[in-house]
């Protein structure tokens, strides 16, 4: 009703895409922990929150920024006009990318060492490096089509990139080749770079095909003649740019790096309870790398839900639309804590016997019944995030992320070491329910204060 036709559309699209995506990821990862070992897989999921924090950094808000002024120029400028936004956002993220992939590359070994506090990290830090300019390319391409409301080819390149990763993990696992490569986590980040690569192919290509059909300059062409005579839009376009992103960076990257603190500091803190590095790095492994994943599976749906939601609950929130927000509102507080009550006893009487059919580990089933109870608030709270988005609370959603962060860095530091990893699941029961207290206080505020201010 709120939601015109061609944005419905672009949000079926991206939702199907992402559902099929998960469930590509999630069997990708069976294959590769089977492949690995829990402790090689702890030894991949260690580097990852440090090359999301180089990527948020590059280009995560620049995305954002590029999606929203394209959409606002195409609108009431000209299409031509959306096109400089977009080149100058990859110039910008082009101009930071490479910088960090290189500190990335050179200081790997000090990172590995006295940030991840694990030396076998460092090759897989400099390997990892290489994909972030890549990264920060398709993403600028995606935020671009998303701003014309072109959902299509975000989503091909979203399936796209986990088609590579069975496309080149496959072979090698079922030993295709005569003298084929034996697996290692060092195999499966390169993996990972030249999905990134494929990806950021397949973006260039379809950018260059689409702004050089008739009608329109060439691309390269356009290029050109952009950096030799419009260096006065470049420096509009820049600081317009650089304003709606460096907040949405920001924000991203302080939560980024305490994520990264998190997961670096996850194994140390379970050596301090007793475990061997080793021992550590493998229950890490088997957490992050094998339940987590499992349980993570069902928010294909809810994330689907969220992408729904935001659109309809800004356009009835703008609307003055109250009863409508309220019944949104309740309809999905409902779905959710239905999905997570079904999903969470699920977890709890199958849970066990499907991860060890899965993974092959006995551990990992264990920690999917101890995620169980979790199941509720992690499949409620990014659904109540995106509502506070809707209704314009971007920096409560934040602060609430932030603390949510620092009470299980605090279980980190002083329940760890003498509970183990039930003193950690206590730590993300204790911060789910905090988000969700937070939220819907609220949500119940904001519709309150609304109801009160709405002529009758």
């Amino acid at each position: 009703m709120f939601v015109k036709h061609p944005l419905f559309k672009g949000t079926i699209i991206l939702t199907l895409s992402g559902i099929l995506s998960r469930f590509m990821g999630f069997f990708y990862r069976v294959f590769l922990s089977r492949a690995i070992g829990a402790e090689g897989m702890g030894l991949y999921q260690l580097v990852f929150p440090v090359y999301i924090l180089a990527s948020s950094i590059t280009v995560s808000g620049i995305q954002t920024a590029i999606s929203r002024l394209v959409s606002a120029r195409t609108a009431s400028v000209s299409s031509e006009s959306g096109k400089t936004i977009l080149l100058t956002g990859i110039l910008i993220s082009a101009g930071l990318s490479i910088p960090v992939s290189a500190l990335l590359f050179f200081l790997a070994s000090p990172i590995a060492i006295w940030y991840l506090k694990s030396p076998a990290a460092t090759d897989l830090l400099r390997l990892v490096a290489l994909a972030i300019p890549f990264g920060a390319f398709h993403a600028c391409a995606d935020g671009y089509y998303l701003g014309i409301r072109n959902t299509v080819v975000p989503a091909i390149r979203q399936l796209l990139e986990q088609a590579v990763r069975f496309l080149l993990l496959l072979p090698l696992y079922y030993g295709f080749f005569p003298h084929s490569v034996p697996l290692t986590p060092l195999i499966a980040v390169l993996i990972l770079v030249l999905e990134e690569c494929a990806a950021a192919l397949f973006s260039f290509f379809t950018l260059f095909f689409s702004l050089s059909r008739p009608g329109n300059t060439l691309f390269l062409q356009k290029i050109r003649l952009f950096l030799q005579y419009h260096h006065t839009v470049l420096y509009s376009d820049s600081a317009e740019l650089l304003s709606v992103a460096l907040p949405l960076t920001g924000n991203r990257v302080v939560v980024c790096l305490l994520q990264s603190l998190e997961a670096s500091l996850l194994p140390v803190r379970l050596c301090c309870y007793g475990y061997t590095a080793a021992q550590a790095l493998r229950i890490y492994g088997i957490l992050t790398g094998m339940s987590l994943p499992m349980i993570l599976f069902p928010t294909a749906v809810t994330s689907a839900l969220c992408a729904m939601l935001l659109p309809s609950v800004s356009a009835a929130w703008a609307s003055g639309f109250i009863v409508t927000v309220h019944r949104l509102i309740q309809k999905s507080i409902l779905s959710c804590l239905s999905i997570g009550l079904v999903f969470s006893l699920s977890f709890l009487l199958l849970g066990k016997p499907v991860t060890v059919l899965l993974f092959q580990n006995e551990l990992a089933g264990c920690y999917v019944q101890a995620f169980a109870f979790v199941c509720p608030l992690l499949y409620l709270n990014p659904v109540l995030f995106s509502i506070l988005n809707g209704l314009g609370k971007s920096s409560a959603v934040f602060f609430y992320s932030l603390g949510s962060l620092v009470l299980r860095l605090v279980f980190l530091f002083f329940v760890v070491p003498f509970w183990g990893i039930t003193g950690y699941f206590m730590g993300l029961f204790l911060s789910q329910l905090l988000c969700c207290f937070l939220s819907l206080r609220s949500l119940g505020k904001q519709c309150r204060l609304r109801e009160k201010n709405t002529p009758v």
